[in-house]
């Protein structure tokens, strides 16, 4: 059995989480330690974010932060997250690698006296795009399914093909902005970040809603932008007045719909589906692939379901966002031999030592599991 050191996310190792996260088929932009702090300070989260090494190997990553007021150990919500493993691993090695990730997560939740153990993997990952059979992967770890479904276009096919696909509604909107004199063009959000916090919160506002925390927003042109990883687009009227913005994050020939605004008064002149066509356009055009225009809700009512119609109408395809969730038998306060083992410490970060109680038992289960395959 293939020995693993768990480590957990420091300065020092950055440089080589990110590097994993760039290269790897599970990893995506909200696995990068610049998001992770961002959401874990905003969100105000405890970070148990863990490194997988094998030697001198770092052959994993896995996101991972406690939320108590839910009292939940999560590797996902707002960032996604799950067990990123290093291209140069095998995918034999890979399966071992990914069950000794979870099982330690299982270890820090029952330490930090979690009921629950939640996973979300990001539907852009390689390995998300490349399961067309829709089976939530998490299962196989015992999990249980509570995946949801996104929005997603096929940037692969020409201009052409993804223009017939747009809604009649849509290209009329389009034709319509156009006439007025509206134009898209790209942008900085770092220049722009103050024009767009206050069209958002107008936004908000209209749809009778909170806006988003400034933590959750500053993170896109301090760490998204400058590593080459978000994209802004601006909507000006005939008059030369910015209207709309539309923004969305970047990795690799990936994007994702990120975050969207407009002035009210303009709203009905079609710039907002001239926003999204652009987008798509110029991402088609630069090399992408895949877009992710967001939460699908084909049964749901209200905003959320008119939204939803909405980015339908822009030719996309319904696509499983696996996530899931595993109870955690929270153990009475270790004693004896094992309270120092179960006890954070310098020494011991995360408090790891023997497996005791649902770990253990988890364990013993991937193990005879792993014996069971390789027969």
């Amino acid at each position: 059995m293939p020995q693993f050191e768990f480590r957990p996310l420091q300065a020092e190792l950055e440089a080589t989480w990110d590097g994993l996260v760039r290269r790897s088929p599970d990893g995506w932009a909200f696995h990068l330690t610049g998001w992770l702090a961002a959401m874990d300070r905003t969100l105000s989260l405890h970070a148990n974010h863990f490194a997988v090494f094998s030697g001198n190997d770092c052959v994993a990553v896995m996101p991972l932060s406690y939320n108590q007021s839910e009292t939940t150990m999560s590797s996902g919500g707002y960032t996604h997250g799950g067990v990123i493993v290093g291209p140069q691993v095998s995918p034999e090695m890979g399966k071992k690698v990914r069950a000794r990730a979870i099982a330690h997560a299982v270890e820090l939740a029952r330490v930090s006296k979690a009921n629950k153990l939640s996973i979300w993997l990001h539907p852009l990952s390689e390995t998300s795009l490349q399961a067309i059979w829709g089976v939530n992967p998490l299962l196989e770890h015992g999990f249980s399914d509570t995946s949801t479904h996104v929005w997603i276009v096929d940037l692969r096919e020409s201009l052409d093909l993804l223009w017939s696909r747009l809604s009649t509604n849509v290209v009329r909107d389009i034709k319509k902005a156009r006439s007025a004199g509206y134009r898209v063009e790209r942008c900085s959000v770092t220049t722009e970040f103050k024009s767009l916090l206050d069209l958002h919160e107008r936004t908000y506002a209209r749809n009778s809603l909170p806006p988003r925390p400034l933590g959750m927003l500053s993170p896109l042109p301090e760490v998204l932008e400058p590593s080459g990883n978000f994209g802004l687009w601006r909507c000006v009227s005939a008059e030369g007045e910015v209207v709309g913005y539309h923004g969305a994050t970047l990795f690799g020939t990936t994007g994702y719909y990120h975050i969207g605004c407009c002035l009210d008064e303009h709203l009905r002149q079609g710039i907002n589906p001239l926003l999204f066509w652009t987008a798509m356009e110029e991402l088609k055009r630069a090399g992408y692939r895949w877009y992710d225009l967001g939460v699908a809700v084909p049964f749901g009512e209200g905003k959320a379901l008119s939204l939803s119609e909405f980015k339908r109408k822009f030719g996309a395809v319904v696509h499983r966002s696996f996530s899931g969730n595993l109870a955690i038998e929270v153990a009475k306060q270790p004693q004896g031999e094992f309270a120092e083992q179960a006890t954070p410490s310098a020494a011991n970060p995360g408090g790891i030592g023997q497996p005791i109680g649902a770990a253990s038992n988890l364990r013993r289960v991937l193990s005879r599991y792993t014996q069971w395959r390789n027969r």
